[in-house]
């Protein structure tokens, strides 16, 4: 029997200064356009959105693509970028494909590397189809932003960044609204995967820990199994969870972190969802 782990950490992210211009579209320039966006591609318009404002419609056919562009203020390079960012937009759609082949309307934090090149993309919302107005959120930290300049080239290094949404080789419109971008301090204590999704072929997960102070020793608890690990380090270790055994299903996984006096620096809860493989079903 195959089954899928899913492990979602849960956290607080405090607020911090808002980095993108007019992220609610209210701002016009002399030519209708807002102000602080650039326009990519064919038809990107100001429509009014509902009571509380303005926001942008992105529209397409099959060989197009539409753009909308926004750089973040004080932050150039992914080298700018110190702590974690909670990026926000509110996002819908209509008569785009819902093939997965043909691509899909997306509102991203963008890379382009030094020559000016696409060199990827975080998605913070994504859709197909017809979809409701809807509130997109993802924190973006410089781990994960590091790891991506790591598989770029060094001659092609800097990677700058900037907010986009997509309609790539679409037919059908997306519109977006609410767009924020902050800073936020991470929490006393952070928890997470090195992967985001596990298989029953895999015997291990490793748990990355990180503390705003140094800690010694860390117990995690699976399910009502409570198993010690021992660091000596700075704010900084993994441990190696074992998967086996695990029914479907969801189970906390509750990590506790200690200084090398044993006082508490800090808990978290991870939710690990497991679930069965569709085709051993069948």
């Amino acid at each position: 029997m195959n089954k899928t782990i899913v492990l979602i950490a849960l956290a607080a992210w405090p607020a911090a200064a808002q980095l993108v211009e007019n992220g609610g579209f209210d701002a016009l320039r002399p030519d209708g356009q807002p102000t602080g966006w650039t326009a990519l591609g064919a038809n990107v318009q100001y429509v009014t959105a509902d009571s509380e404002g303005g926001a942008c419609r992105l529209s397409g056919t099959q060989g197009t693509f539409a753009a909308l562009a926004q750089g973040i203020r004080g932050i150039k390079t992914i080298g700018d970028i110190k702590t974690p960012l909670r990026i926000s937009v509110r996002m819908r759609t209509e008569g785009v494909s819902a093939k997965p082949d043909e691509g899909e309307a997306s509102f991203s934090l963008w890379f382009t590397d030094n020559k000016g090149r696409n060199a990827g993309a975080l998605a913070v919302a994504a859709a197909r189809g017809d979809t409701p107005w809807k509130q997109y959120t993802r924190v973006v930290t410089p781990e994960e932003l590091r790891a991506l300049s790591d598989q770029t080239k060094e001659e092609d290094r800097p990677l700058v960044c900037a907010l986009r949404a997509n309609l790539c080789n679409q037919p059908g419109s997306m519109w977006v609204d609410r767009v924020e971008c902050e800073e936020v301090e991470p929490p006393a204590l952070s928890c997470r995967l090195d992967r985001g999704e596990y298989t029953t072929g895999d015997k291990y997960a490793r748990l990355l820990i990180a503390t705003a102070a140094p800690w010694h020793k860390a117990t995690v608890t699976i399910s009502g199994g409570s198993r010690p690990f021992q660091f000596d380090n700075a704010g900084e270790g993994s441990c190696t969870l074992a998967l086996g055994g695990l029914t479907p299903g969801e189970h906390d996984c509750e990590i506790k972190v200690f200084d090398t006096t044993g006082k508490a620096l800090g808990a978290s809860i991870v939710k690990l969802k497991i679930s069965v493989d569709p085709f051993d079903q069948q």
